[in-house]
């Protein structure tokens, strides 16, 4: 049987500071709701571009490329799926790793 420590202690699960007797206020807050909710809208927008190829290969097999075999068309959906899957679990270890950064286009000098 295993002793616990007499001194152990655990975290209180109010949201109300002692010690000055305000609320806590957590960490974010609504600029990491937006951030959530950004995330969720592009997550959307390219499930349903991925969802969509079949249209595209329509239009592709019929007028804008007729020569070209089908199978050759719907491997171009295929390998977009794929890469889209494979590549989200290293693009976001690199974005744990390294961060996000926002890089803003700088104003030609004749506009200084």
């Amino acid at each position: 049987m295993t002793e616990k420590s007499i001194n152990e202690r655990r975290p209180s699960e109010s949201t109300l500071d002692t010690e000055s007797g305000k609320l806590k206020r957590y960490e974010g807050g609504r600029v990491a709701w937006c951030t959530v909710a950004g995330s969720a809208l592009v997550y959307y927008a390219s499930f349903g571009i991925m969802n969509s190829f079949g249209f595209f290969q329509d239009y592709y097999t019929r007028k804008f490329l007729p020569d070209t075999p089908a199978m050759t068309i719907a491997f171009c959906g295929t390998l977009q799926m794929f890469l889209m899957n494979s590549l989200a679990a290293v693009s976001g270890a690199l974005c744990d790793r390294y961060g996000v950064k926002v890089r803003l286009p700088s104003a030609p000098s004749e506009f200084s």
